[in-house]
């Protein structure tokens, strides 16, 4: 008796993080910026951790320098503030993105946020990863006329 095998597809992590990033897109322009940043942030985690693994910072980390930089900026000027811990920028950079992906509490709770300035700044995170990899965007219709 012969059984087959079905069929099997091989394909990248740098193919998976552009085809999301694609559709991460094509969601946004749609108006479904919970998808679209949902699945950027799929191809963000895959791009970066290929960045990481290069030695280089990571999206989410330039971000975080980012907003270290200006935490310390306005705590110069306003003493009560406190420069929250690398660890906690990070978290919060990416506290949308696991909302929509985890329920830990199991509860039906709102999660509010501004889904479309999100949506875009995880497209641009996922990019700027690619960009670090690659020199270069991807070849890729639809996320260059975005880039445009």
């Amino acid at each position: 008796m012969s059984t087959k095998l079905p069929y099997v597809k091989t394909v990248t992590k740098r193919r998976i993080a552009v085809t999301q990033m694609r559709r991460a897109i094509l969601l946004y322009r749609e108006g479904d910026f919970i998808c679209s940043l949902t699945l950027a942030g799929a191809a963000e985690e895959i791009l970066g951790k290929m960045v990481a693994q290069r030695g280089h910072s990571s999206a989410l980390d330039d971000f975080a320098t980012r907003d270290r930089k200006l935490w310390e900026w306005a705590a110069k000027r306003e003493p009560r503030l406190t420069v929250p811990p690398n660890a906690e920028l990070r978290r919060r950079l990416n506290c949308l993105r696991n909302d929509l992906k985890h329920n830990d509490s199991g509860t039906d709770k709102r999660v509010v946020a501004i889904f479309d300035y999100s949506a875009e700044e995880m497209l641009l995170r996922c990019i700027r990863n690619y960009l670090k990899l690659y020199g270069k965007p991807p070849r890729d219709k639809v996320i260059a006329d975005w880039l445009a």
